[in-house]
């Protein structure tokens, strides 16, 4: 059997700000990935640290799509890269957060083999701006999310680093608000509003950055 005939396109895009004590180790995340089906764009939205020319060195020796702009704010930037995604999934991933190695192949076999499902995400574990594991941290259970889980938080939501789309659902619902702050549940209701389940794997996959300058962050 051709192992790529059933390896769907995945779109992963980094919208990359002001991170670049961090932003190397999550590009690298992504170019690590045992599933190589993978679209990649990385975009800089206004830095004005050391991330760009850090990123363009990085472009350059892996082949990664890149490109930079005044600073538009994450909605935006995310809403750019969909417009351009091809793959049939979409994941948007923090310029500060790490990806597991295996991370999309078991989201794309998950969603595969689940295709009522939306979106999908699962466990994180938290580290520090050194990258160390912070403790005492538990793992949330596999479950299948709708929308009164999520609203009133009867089973925990998605962890933004391990957001996976359907990308027709994500441009059907408008793709992402510019003028919410909480971005990554409020995309998340919106889809569940829509009558659509949304999965919650129990594997770990990714790290996620607990540092001063969590600027996307809340």
């Amino acid at each position: 059997m051709d192992k790529h005939h059933n390896q769907p396109l995945v779109s992963v895009v980094i919208a990359s700000y002001n991170h670049q004590d961090y932003i190397a180790d999550s590009i690298q995340s992504v170019l690590k990935q045992s599933y190589k089906n993978i679209e990649f764009f990385v975009i800089d939205d206004g830095s004005t640290d050391g991330s760009v020319a850090l990123i363009q060195a990085l472009s350059e020796e892996y082949g990664f799509d890149f490109q930079s702009q005044s600073n538009i704010g994450l909605s935006a930037t995310l809403n750019k890269a969909l417009k351009k995604a091809k793959g049939r999934y979409f994941v948007s991933f923090g310029s500060d957060d790490i990806m597991m190695p295996d991370r999309i192949e078991k989201q794309v076999i998950y969603m595969e083999a689940n295709s009522h499902l939306a979106v999908c995400g699962g466990n994180i574990l938290k580290i520090n701006a050194e990258g160390e594991i912070l403790s005492k941290q538990k793992n949330n259970p596999g479950a299948e999310l709708d929308f009164q889980d999520i609203f009133q938080d009867n089973k925990p939501g998605l962890p933004a680093p391990t957001l996976f789309f359907k990308t027709k659902i994500l441009e059907e619902v408008g793709g992402f608000d510019p003028s919410i702050r909480l971005e990554d549940l409020y995309i998340q209701l919106r889809i569940a509003q829509k009558g659509y389940k949304l999965g919650f794997l129990e594997d770990v996959l990714a790290y996620y950055r607990v540092h001063p300058s969590n600027t996307y962050k809340n």
